[in-house]
């Protein structure tokens, strides 16, 4: 037998006796034939799977490309692999018709009719291909709820149906196991336990709430609730779980499954000695539109409009309208838009001339020489307090500092002493000399 032969049966056979191309230590999610069913088939997510052979040069070519698409698409899909030349998935390939290696097939909303992956095999081509199928709901899902502070409340008082809430740190949307979770406490319409998933950095006052430093806490982190009170009176108590760091997607799967199980489900709970979850502010249903006015703030009503009044917060505007007198600025109608959306919440919405008005600006810890305009949110009462936006005049903007000021999630400064607006005379006699 030549030389040359000898190698290539050496190398076959080594590559024969190479194992799998994926391990633990990738984003790839190793499938076998006994766990397709409930990954794959019975999940909600969607699936990309790899049916490969190890000594496949065609499959080791893909497998960093596999890999590095996965990585990629953490969150957003899950991506596959499995190896047929297992003999416990030997019956996994045959049912799917595998022939050729390797085989991709892309397990979307019908899992019953995969389809063949046919476009190139290089990582941004697939992930390229994940986003436009999945298109404006890539990583979504019905059952994991994407949770806003202000929306914590009703997600966890809704009714009483045990609640878990999965935190993260620098993940906007939701791992794709969060979904094959809820997956497993869904009875046709029925859930048993209601998911929902927040990310720190975007919601901060939520892990705040639940006295959960965002500094040194581990992420990912389950919060999971066993509501005991009506929606009125918004009881109920809470565990968490934070051993979810460093596991992949099958794996965290099993953790958190086995902790709602126990924590949220299990009866050997005494449910009294849990922690009792947080006041989060309840939505307000106003049974008619408050009336909505948007003020010229001047010496004589600055006590009533801003610095008190039946409203205890103010949105002051500080800006300098190009002409004298003029009542009009590029601003004011994003600000007239905002003191409609929010007339059925404590702020009075106001403006100021601030064009000869040095020290009612100075008064607030701001250059009387800077550009207008600037935005102040005020509270008065006993102590005066106020903040300034930092962000753009648009109502996005200004929406968001708004809310997050319902929220409780502005820091605010001392006001000593009110600033005080001075009079129109008074401007016209300093003119005058």
């Amino acid at each position: 037998m030549k030389a040359w032969t000898l190698i290539a049966l050496a190398l076959c056979g080594l590559m024969l006796e190479a194992g799998a191309l994926y391990d633990n230590t990738d984003a790839v999610e190793e499938l076998t034939g006994g766990n397709f069913e409930e990954e794959v088939t019975s999940s909600e997510d969607f699936w990309m799977v790899e049916f490969y052979a190890p000594w496949c040069g065609h499959c080791q070519k893909l497998a960093p490309e596999w890999k590095k698409a996965a990585k990629q698409l953490e969150g957003a899909a899950r991506l596959g692999a499995v190896n047929c030349d297992d003999d416990d998935n030997k019956g996994i390939c045959s049912e799917y018709g595998i022939k050729g290696f390797p085989t991709i097939k892309i397990f979307g909303e019908d899992k019953k009719s995969p389809t063949d992956y046919q476009q190139a095999r290089e990582a941004d081509a697939i992930v390229s291909f994940v986003k436009e199928s999945q298109g404006p709901n890539l990583a979504s899902s019905k059952l994991v709820t994407p949770l806003k502070y202000l929306e914590t409340y009703f997600f966890l008082h809704q009714d009483n149906t045990p609640k878990v809430i999965l935190l993260t740190k620098g993940e906007p949307k939701a791992p794709s196991w969060v979904s094959s979770l809820a997956v497993k406490y869904k009875d046709g319409k029925l859930r048993s336990v209601k998911f929902a998933h927040a990310d720190i950095e975007s919601e901060p006052q939520i892990a705040k709430n639940f006295k959960i430093d965002g500094a040194t806490a581990k992420f990912p982190l389950l919060i999971l609730g066993r509501i005991t009170g009506t929606w009125k009176e918004g009881r109920g108590f809470f565990s968490t779980f934070d051993e979810l760091k460093g596991l992949k997607g099958s794996e965290a799967l099993k953790a958190g499954k086995e902790a709602v199980d126990e924590m949220a489900l299990g009866e050997d709970f005494d449910v009294e000695a849990l922690t009792p979850l947080p006041a989060f502010p309840p939505p307000e249903a106003p049974k008619k539109l408050a009336p909505t006015s948007f003020h010229m703030l001047t010496a004589d009503n600055s006590d009533t409009h801003c610095f008190g009044g039946s409203k205890a917060i103010c949105v002051l505007a500080l800006v300098k309208p190009e002409a004298k007198g003029s009542e009009d600025f590029p601003e004011k109608e994003v600000l007239v838009g905002l003191s409609k959306k929010y007339r059925n919440d404590p702020f009075s919405f106001v403006w100021a001339d601030v064009t000869n008005q040095a020290e009612f600006v100075t008064g607030f810890g701001l250059d009387a020489e800077a550009a207008m305009p600037k935005l102040l949110v005020v509270k008065h009462g006993k102590r005066n307090r106020f903040a300034v936006h930092e962000g753009p005049m648009d109502a996005k903007a200004i929406s968001d500092l708004l809310d997050r000021t319902l929220g409780g999630d502005v820091t605010f400064k001392p006001l000593k002493p009110v600033p005080e607006l001075v009079p129109d005379y008074l401007q016209d006699l300093a003119e005058d000399e």
